[in-house]
């Protein structure tokens, strides 16, 4: 349903996907493509995903990921998101250019701010 097509960074490949979340209501496919630092949709019978988050390169900025590993679609599907490399979770709305910070982004840590 994804992916399948060699590794790279092409809306038909992957590069090292890492969390997906299953979206029972329309059989859509998300994808957190961790070294691509974005995440996809793919719906039923589609031969190519559409970048949903992130897909600007990695980085700290908020219309970036990097490292993404977990997904959770809401029932007004907006999306959260983890990243591995920022220690935080952040939610974009549907159709959102960027994300904010929901938890976490201070840094690795234990404090009740920090994530790790």
């Amino acid at each position: 349903m994804a992916g399948g097509n060699g590794r790279g960074p092409a809306k038909n490949q992957l590069n090292a996907p890492r969390g997906i979340f299953v979206d029972k209501k329309d059989e859509t496919l998300y994808v957190a493509d961790c070294d691509n630092h974005r995440v996809m949709k793919f719906t039923l019978n589609s031969k190519y995903g559409v970048i949903v988050a992130g897909g600007k390169g990695q980085g700290n900025g908020l219309n970036q990921l990097n490292s993404p590993t977990g997904i959770f679609v809401a029932e007004d599907d907006s999306i959260f998101i983890t990243g591995f490399s920022k220690h935080r979770v952040t939610k974009w709305d549907k159709g959102a250019d960027f994300g904010v910070i929901v938890a976490g982004g201070n840094g690795m840590g234990s404090e009740l701010n920090q994530l790790n």
